[in-house]
């Protein structure tokens, strides 16, 4: 199994916490085979107070080193952005 650096794991243990988070849209993406943070992230995603998404990368560690996961997870971001986010309008 991977092992996220301290920090991270100190990171993800704070968003799994005690806390409610708030934010219009959230998508986490996280590899298949990184059990401890498929976990902090449903933690997570349980307190999230918006649009959220938890996609979860088959056969990716916690780097995404395996071959074609990390152009999935930039194709899941990629879907993300296309559909939630839009260039304003010119008004003139």
């Amino acid at each position: 199994m991977d092992r996220a650096p301290a920090a991270f794991d100190e990171t993800l243990a704070l968003s799994a916490g005690d806390v409610r988070i708030e934010g219009r849209l959230a998508l986490l993406i996280v590899g298949g085979r990184d059990e401890p943070v498929i976990e902090l992230n449903r933690q997570a995603l349980g307190r999230l107070q918006c649009e959220k998404r938890l996609a979860i990368v088959p056969g990716a560690t916690h780097l995404f080193e395996e071959a074609g996961t990390l152009q999935q997870a930039a194709a899941l971001a990629a879907d993300w952005f296309a559909t939630h986010f839009h260039p304003e309008e010119d008004p003139r």
